[in-house]
């Protein structure tokens, strides 16, 4: 069978399952799946793809595209594999990180600034005359919109 014909097909088992669930209404039906069985496995419809077809060599006809499709499934895997062993490296160093003594570590000087994904001149303007400004620092003039925050 090829490819866009095992499409149609899926696509109304998918139909015929969805009327099948009305029909019966039943508990049971809610927290069922549809897979796809060739014989020597099954893949579970939600995770179906060519990616996935690819992992399942016995699914395929060992024909050139068949075979590049492996291919190109496998050497997914192999770099699936490398992405899950960084985060492992990832996540160790976030723990350390995490653990780092803070005592003795100093920063250079800097500010608290208001971004706005708005802008509105009028608004702006109010909050540089407010409390929470830093007037020595901000920019009173129209044409700044930069407000810095006391500290």
């Amino acid at each position: 069978m090829d490819y866009q014909e095992s499409e149609l097909q899926i696509k109304g088992a998918v139909k015929d399952f969805m009327k099948l669930r009305e029909s019966f209404n039943h508990e049971v039906l809610e927290d069922s799946y549809l897979v796809l069985d060739y014989g020597k496995g099954q893949i579970p419809l939600s995770k179906l793809g060519l990616a996935e077809m690819g992992f399942h060599e016995a699914l395929l006809v060992k024909n050139e595209r068949g075979k590049y499709l492996i291919n190109l499934a496998q050497k997914r895997g192999v770099v699936e594999y490398q992405i899950q062993e960084l985060k492992k490296i990832l996540d160790g160093i976030d723990r350390r990180i995490s653990k780092v003594n803070v005592i003795g570590l100093e920063l250079n000087p800097f500010t608290i600034e208001v971004r706005f994904r708005t802008l509105n001149s009028e608004l702006i303007q109010k909050i540089k005359q407010s409390e929470f400004c830093d007037s020595e620092k901000t920019d009173m003039s129209l044409a700044s919109i930069r407000i810095i925050l006391r500290s």
